[in-house]
């Protein structure tokens, strides 16, 4: 049982890395290259964006705070469907029109996480300002930029200390 367990945690926890908005929980590129970490990555620590104000600033942390507060409830539901499926799985006999159905019912709640995740994406660009949003462009454009939109806009405007507070 225990084993099984691990799995639904681990489930859950790579479903919420993916699904919840990434500002906020990266070191900045600065903070990164510093390290070495981008070096080792490939990756080019991001150009200097224009800074958050500290309204822009309040507003990514709330949108933050209300995509996790709603993914929490989607992710306890993919793990339940998990549970499910895993049970029926292992039955001395799977039931393939139950398989099926919880089929219909994981693909509805891992999309009910992606739905939450691209809305708190949304609403963050919406809180850039136009030269931010180009700035942003621009980094998605370069080699070995993170395709998580999200993670992108962590790195370049929500430093680690501001996004855990």
């Amino acid at each position: 049982m225990r084993v099984r367990r691990s799995g639904l945690e681990l489930l859950v926890g790579l479903l919420l890395v993916v699904c919840l908005p990434g500002f906020g929980r990266q070191a900045s590129g600065g903070q990164r290259a510093q390290a070495g970490g981008l070096a080792a990555t490939g990756r080019q620590a991001p150009a200097k964006a224009d800074p958050l104000t500290d309204a822009q600033t309040r507003q990514m942390l709330a949108i933050k705070k209300d995509a996790e507060e709603k993914a929490g409830p989607a992710a306890a539901r993919v793990a339940e469907v998990t549970k499910r499926i895993y049970d029926n799985m292992l039955a001395d006999k799977p039931d393939e029109a139950l398989r099926a159905k919880l089929s219909g019912e994981m693909r509805d709640a891992v999309w009910a996480l992606l739905e939450i995740k691209g809305q708190s994406i949304r609403d963050a660009v919406a809180v850039l300002t136009p030269v931010q949003r180009m700035q942003l462009k621009a980094e998605m454009g370069k080699a070995g930029a993170p395709g998580d939109l999200s993670e992108l806009i962590g790195r370049m405007f929500m430093p680690v200390e501001v996004g855990r507070r």
